[in-house]
């Protein structure tokens, strides 16, 4: 583990604890007992949070020796194995559920699948999500793209034309979000512009955040009190108005990336922090099309939906079993391989010094 990382291992967590909280709102939406919609306000954190551990991790290998395209790999060896995953389950899933309605014939099916896998947006349906076969990898194509365009230019970024940028973003979103009546986009082939703000300002915001990071460090108990708070406003039934969502995104989110990254970790519990760091890239990307699958053979087992109460623990708890296995059998070791296959040419040697 690098210097330092350990501090980190909340930013982690707190990642996990956002993907759960998306799982929840999908199961009570699926089931028609919506918890809270402020649980799609865990994408802009996970921009935030993206921004603030890239800096960390490859700020200053761009300005060294990294050059962009070396970035990149690195970025798509860590996203595309599940992502490939789940736009698969997500393509059988439709094929199953919905392969014998208009319009979803098997070529569009096909093809859908195919730029599901590369984070790449569909028309090929009547349905205005960008990405129907597998709906959270909507934020995966903000995602890289951020990527691409952060690698070239981060040599550029100092702290105050980061503060600059950030203040920037923060001012389009807000005018994008007020016209709107809402900050939810990116999600629809219609609204992609709100998805390049919202990855504009959460992914700007995380790198300056990183500039101006505490130096000083909070003890673990900080740690739980701030998953306990975003779980809270996530999951907070509220009215989602625009001035509440502008309020979580912009102010709320931030405080919490900056201060969690000044708690280190310790004692109690590290398995729990360690298990919610690694569980929450599988469980947001791998998650839907099972529930949809799940959620539909359910119903035809109890139309009633008497037993519901009992089905959405089991559902809660069949998704992270799956997700753990995806993550163990198929992300590692796949992501192991590209390491060690697209790694490049070794490094020569030093030359040896002669004795004297």
């Amino acid at each position: 583990m690098r210097a330092n990382a350990h501090r980190f291992l909340l930013l982690d967590a707190l990642r996990g604890v956002a993907a759960l909280a998306v799982v929840s709102g999908h199961l009570g939406d699926a089931w028609g007992h919506p918890i809270s919609q402020f649980y799609i306000l865990a994408v802009d954190f996970f921009f935030i949070l993206s921004g603030f551990v890239i800096a960390y991790a490859y700020k200053s290998k761009l300005a060294g020796a990294m050059a962009a395209p070396a970035f990149w790999r690195i970025r798509m060896i860590r996203l595309y194995p599940l992502l490939v995953v789940g736009a698969l389950i997500g393509g059988a899933a439709m094929f199953v559920l919905h392969g014998d309605e208009p319009h979803h014939e098997p070529w569009r099916i096909a093809a859908s699948t195919a730029l599901a896998a590369l984070a790449l947006p569909t028309l090929l349906f009547t349905t205005s999500m960008a990405f129907p076969v597998n709906g959270p990898a909507w934020s995966l194509f903000f995602e890289l793209l951020a990527n691409f365009v952060y690698a070239p230019v981060s040599r550029f970024l100092t702290r105050n034309r980061l503060i600059v940028l950030t203040g920037m973003a923060a001012l389009l979103l807000v005018v994008d979000t007020l016209n709107r009546g809402t900050i939810e986009s990116g999600w629809s082939i219609h609204e992609l512009l709100g998805g390049v703000l919202r990855v504009f300002f959460g992914f700007t915001c995380g790198l300056m955040l990183y500039e101006v990071r505490p130096t000083w460090k909070l003890k673990s108990v900080y740690g739980w009190a701030l998953m306990a708070a975003l779980c809270f406003v996530l999951l907070a039934p509220l009215a989602f108005k625009p001035f509440e969502q502008l309020t979580i995104s912009l102010v709320i989110m931030p405080a919490i990336v900056w201060a969690g990254s000044a708690i280190e970790m310790a004692g109690a519990g590290m398995e729990v922090v360690t298990f919610l760091g690694m569980l929450s890239y599988p469980i947001y990307i791998l998650h839907k099309p099972m529930l949809d699958v799940s959620v539909s053979v359910l119903r035809k087992l109890d139309p009633s939906g008497a037993l519901m109460p009992l089905w959405i623990p089991l559902q809660f708890a069949f998704l992270i079993g799956m997700a753990w296995l995806g993550l163990k059998l198929i992300d590692e070791p796949v992501r192991k391989w590209l390491t060690g296959r697209f790694r490049g040419p070794p490094k020569p040697a030093p030359a040896a010094v002669a004795a004297p």
